[in-house]
């Protein structure tokens, strides 16, 4: 946000929901047994996916 490449936005929010994204795709399903841990190929992809998400949304000119 200081450098203008991400709008202006409330920081914990926008933390919150990045952070949901994670826990809801790799936590919370392996804590609750309803599936597998994630491959190294599949957490790289959802840290992928989830920062492009992010990003999409809070990117300035998007």
């Amino acid at each position: 946000m200081k450098d203008g490449r991400l709008r202006n936005a409330d920081v914990d929010v926008a933390f919150d929901q990045l952070h949901s994204l994670v826990k809801g795709a790799c936590y919370w399903p392996q804590l609750l047994g309803l599936k597998p841990g994630l491959t190294a190929d599949e957490k790289t992809r959802l840290a992928e996916e989830s920062a492009a998400m992010f990003l999409d949304h809070y990117r300035i000119g998007a």
